[in-house]
């Protein structure tokens, strides 16, 4: 029984370092197509604070990223509502979105498409949203 505790210790020293930890951050960064136009912009939005983008309210309310260095892995936690649609109250999306897989997690609205780009605590040169 010791030789297995060793071994499992053993393991667990060499691998803890490589084990994914989220940390949590300030933006989350998006991409929305607007398929009428056909133009791609890049937004950022902050944390917490609802955004207006067309007939889009966007909320993030979470923004966490695994292995920070290298941006390989982000996820954020949005609510997303269509202000045209009934009364604007109802979230058309509500879910985790996940940079590495778009196509699983992403919203395809009748006009806009959103996809996560990252999260980050810097803000950048993307606009924020508010285009009406």
């Amino acid at each position: 029984m010791n030789r297995v505790a060793a071994w499992i210790l053993t393991l667990l020293m060499v691998f803890a370092p490589h084990i994914a930890r989220a940390e949590s951050l300030a933006y989350a960064e998006l991409q929305i197509l607007d398929k009428v136009t056909t133009q791609k912009q890049n937004i950022q939005l902050v944390v917490g604070r609802a955004s207006v983008y067309g007939n889009l309210r966007l909320l993030p309310r979470r923004c966490d990223a695994y292995d920070v260095e290298s941006k390989s892995e982000a996820a954020a936690f949005l609510e997303i509502y269509d202000t045209k649609r009934g009364d604007g109250k109802k979230p058309i999306f509500s879910g985790w979105m996940f940079k590495s897989s778009p196509s699983l997690s992403s919203l395809e609205h009748a006009i806009y498409d959103v996809v996560l780009l990252g999260c980050s605590n810097n803000p950048s040169q993307a606009k924020s949203a508010s285009p009406q």
